[in-house]
């Protein structure tokens, strides 16, 4: 799926799930592209969604989970993004050496 494709639109549904979060069974309403998104991070982080959710909640302050978990997923490709086009300017200036 591409940004701002009709099918991401189209099928990016909000969809409620329970998570464990310090012990506490709480419930989150997220696009289903987001809770793809937070089980694929988790995976790459080594834990489970529970897990990241834990640890997007013990920073949050006043936000709200849900919005906590969605900044978080932003902060996270976002970091992605400049990561790659910082190995791949560097890859470039190696190239010209």
């Amino acid at each position: 799926m591409t940004w701002g494709s009709e099918e991401l639109f189209r099928t990016s549904r909000q969809v409620s799930r329970n998570v464990v979060v310090s012990g506490r069974r709480t419930s989150m309403r997220l696009e289903s592209s987001l809770w793809e998104a937070l089980e694929e991070i988790a995976r790459r982080e080594g834990g489970s969604v529970n897990d990241l959710c834990g640890r997007i909640d013990s920073r949050r302050g006043e936000m709200s989970l849900t919005g906590a978990v969605r900044a978080a997923l932003v902060s996270y490709y976002r970091d992605m993004l400049e990561s790659a086009e910082a190995d791949n300017h560097k890859s470039c200036e190696h190239s010209k050496s």
